[in-house]
């Protein structure tokens, strides 16, 4: 719910709609910590490359019709890919602004999702294993220590089967 309605409202609604049998919702977010994530970034934006992210961009760029302030082509990767083939950076370069600019994105998502009451945080490890953060480190979220170790869908999976209605 968005565009003005309180957290209150929202809550209101959610509860007249669960006692109607309407809607079951829970909110999730899986956190990895920051050396993980950014390194994460990294490697993902590298496989892109290596499956034709360039390629692609290029074959956009070719056409000629295109202008860089469209929509589509202000996407992380497309952008700095773009100013690349335009002469006004490396490919390294550009590289490294979209690993920034995806950076920066990822922190943006995590200040929206501490805004969220009741948001169940489910921090993981290098491996993908959940683990125990600090709550300082969740916003307004709950981690529950209990389902440290485990695979974040099987924790979803047993929340799910625990938690209230």
């Amino acid at each position: 719910f968005s565009g003005g309605s309180s957290v209150g409202d929202r809550d209101l609604i959610l509860d007249v709609l669960a006692s109607r049998g309407e809607v079951l919702f829970h909110g999730v977010a899986v956190k990895p910590g920051k050396p993980t994530a950014f390194g994460r970034i990294a490697a993902r934006f590298e496989q892109m490359l290596a499956v034709g992210l360039l390629a692609e961009v290029e074959a956009l760029y070719r056409r000629g019709d295109l202008e860089p302030d469209l929509p589509a082509l202000r996407a992380v990767g497309y952008r700095q890919l773009w100013q690349h083939l335009e002469g006004e950076c490396s490919l390294e370069e550009a590289a490294q602004r979209a690993v920034a600019a995806t950076r920066q994105l990822a922190k943006r998502q995590l200040t929206w999702l501490r805004k969220w009451p009741g948001l169940l945080w489910l921090a993981t490890d290098a491996a993908g294993n959940l683990v125990a953060a600090p709550r300082s480190d969740q916003g307004a979220g709950v981690m529950r220590p209990d389902l440290a170790g485990q695979k974040p869908l099987a924790a979803i999976l047993n929340y799910l089967d625990s938690a209230p209605v």
